[in-house]
């Protein structure tokens, strides 16, 4: 059957099936659940508060709509109402206590001006910052204000989800710089969601639990345009309830007898480490928890299948995709029903030629790589060598040059071909012609094909040359985390020129877990335990006190900013 787009869908199930629940929504006071019919008259009436904001005589798809709203029912009305009108929908995340205001700001106005938005809906308590971030000629909106009953005309459903009109515009978490923005039109959600959705054999009848947030490509995508299109139950709860209790996803699929949840790697190692062991969680019902958004890791998800079999994890429920928002979302995605593959490869030839040479599972010192699975329909990878890689310098002479083996896989970065792709970055011409190699889309990611299914290995970005060896930022952060007096997972790699040396040199950045750790034996720890596992010598460990490093939106540490900031204090 062929996908509506998600305001069709919408408008079809409020008239077809009005009582049947589309939203279950977490707050203090508790769940909200609002029905088909709810949900297609508040956007109607969000619609109609958005339709003096097209210019008249503009098409569909022409003017922007900025929504900076925390979790809750308007959230999601507001940004339907927003296509419905005709406009493009985008949300951008708030502010939080434990950023930087400044930086949050400064980064925004940016980003804002780059958008150019037709209007705005933020929280009252916003609008001061907003004011001063915007043009004076801007109109705001209080996202809790009562909305007008009755609603004016709209335009016809035919004329603002064609399939060449844009329906949303989804940035990047911005771990590397200014954020880019992604315009997607209603043909390429609807391509998405058709191709995901076979791909995982989803219906109506499902039942999707998130704690994602909605200005993320997963969150918006999988917890909110992809089930609602199929008119699913979705069951949310705000990110920052869940940072408070990790465990209340679980609760939630229990209770609502969810069968998919998308997670990023880290929240699959958090549940491990913070859900009560005393707790009946039933998990019975989940067809799939999906491992997204960061790179999967086997350790993490032996040992998540292993924590959470006792309540009732299927096997072969916890599954792996690769995905980002300049496809709408998923390129690949393991099967449903079975477990990823685990590939063990030779951690030198990896490192040093960037070829892959696969060694028995559980060889000592191995790396392990998790497969992400087969392109979902209408996709297309390759994976094209990059320059960065060590060579042999005789092969590079004059008369010894030599093609690789054809039999060798060799890493490379992943390019992608698509019918739900993008079209390229919103009003960054030059950022849109970088990104493609023709009609391949350049992901910037590293990883390897082997035997049909894709690897991921790290960003092309991240990597760190030392001497002629590939290391990856990921591997060096995994391991400075495990080191004890370390905060898990608050630590960053990234790389510096040595003039004097003609390489690179690793530094690390990593907060402590507590203001009283002897930092100069620290040091000599994270140091030790690097050079111990990668052979690597560090150029320089920096120990941070709690809570220093900058984190992006979505939530992972920034490389850019951090690196920025270093720098800064190197020049001091």
């Amino acid at each position: 059957m062929k996908t509506n787009s998600v305001i069709r869908s919408v408008v079809l199930a409020g008239q077809d099936k009005p009582y049947k629940p589309s939203l279950v929504l977490y707050s203090r006071d508790g769940w909200q659940q609002v029905s088909y019919g709810e949900l297609d008259a508040m956007m109607t009436r969000w619609a109609g508060a958005f339709s003096g904001f097209r210019p008249p005589n503009d098409r569909p798809g022409s003017a922007v709509a900025v929504i900076v709203a925390k979790h809750g029912l308007n959230g999601y009305a507001s940004y339907l109402g927003a296509m419905r009108a005709g406009l493009v929908a985008c949300f951008i995340p708030r502010p939080t206590s434990k950023q930087d205001p400044n930086l949050y700001w400064a980064s925004h106005r940016e980003v804002l001006a780059r958008i150019s938005p037709a209007v705005v809906v933020a929280p009252a308590e916003l609008m001061d910052d907003l004011r001063n971030v915007l043009d004076a000629s801007v109109p705001l909106l209080d996202v809790d204000a009562p909305l007008p009953v009755t609603v004016g005309s709209l335009p016809d459903l035919d004329d603002v989800d064609h399939d060449d009109i844009p329906a949303l515009l989804q940035h990047s978490s911005g771990t590397t710089g200014l954020k880019k923005g992604v315009i997607l039109t209603h043909g390429q959600l609807r391509r998405q969601v058709q191709a995901y959705s076979d791909c995982l054999a989803m219906s109506g009848d499902d039942v999707v639990a998130s704690w994602l947030p909605l200005y993320h490509d997963m969150g918006l995508v999988t917890g909110f345009i992809m089930p609602l299109s199929l008119n699913c139950l979705v069951v949310a709860m705000d990110p920052f309830d869940w940072l408070v209790q990790p465990d209340m996803i679980l609760l939630a699929i229990a209770r609502f007898k969810a069968s998919f949840c998308w997670l990023p790697n880290f929240a699959f190692a958090h549940l491990v480490n913070t859900a009560d062991d005393a707790s009946d969680y039933d998990l019975s019902t989940v067809r799939a928890f999906v491992d997204c958004s960061e790179p999967c890791r086997a350790d993490t998800l032996e040992t998540f299948q292993n924590r959470f079999s006792k309540h009732g994890l299927r096997a072969g429920a916890v599954t792996t995709c690769y995905a980002m928002a300049e496809t709408v979302f998923a390129v690949t995605q393991s099967d449903v029903g079975s477990r990823p593959l685990i590939l063990s490869v030779d951690a030198e030839r990896f490192r040093e030629d960037s070829q892959v040479v696969v060694v028995r599972d559980r060889t000592p010192d191995a790396l392990r790589f998790v497969s992400c699975g087969l392109p979902v329909e209408g996709t297309s990878i390759r994976v094209v060598p990059t320059q960065g890689r060590r060579f042999n310098l005789l092969a590079a002479l004059p008369g010894f040059f030599h093609r690789a083996d054809p039999e060798v896989v060799m890493v490379g970065e992943v390019q992608v071909l698509s019918s739900s792709a993008f079209s390229g970055y919103h009003q960054d011409k030059a950022a849109s012609v970088a990104c493609m190699d023709g009609s391949w889309y350049k992901t910037g990611d590293l990883g390897f094909v082997y035997e049909g299914q894709l690897y991921i290995s790290g960003r092309l970005k991240d990597l760190i040359i030392v001497n002629g060896r590939n290391f990856y930022a990921h591997d060096i952060e995994a391991i400075v985390s495990s080191v004890p007096g370390i905060k898990a997972g608050r630590a960053v790699a990234f790389s510096v020129e040595k003039a004097s040396a003609g390489s690179e040199g690793a530094v690390v950045l990593a907060e402590s877990s507590s203001e009283f750790f002897d930092h100069p034996a620290l040091t000599r720890s994270v140091s030790r335990a690097v050079f111990d596992i990668l052979g690597l010598t560090l150029h320089h460990v920096a120990i941070r006190p709690p809570g220093v490093l900058v984190k992006t939106t979505s939530g992972k540490l920034s490389r850019y900013e951090n690196g920025r900031r270093y720098a800064e204090e190197m020049r001091v």
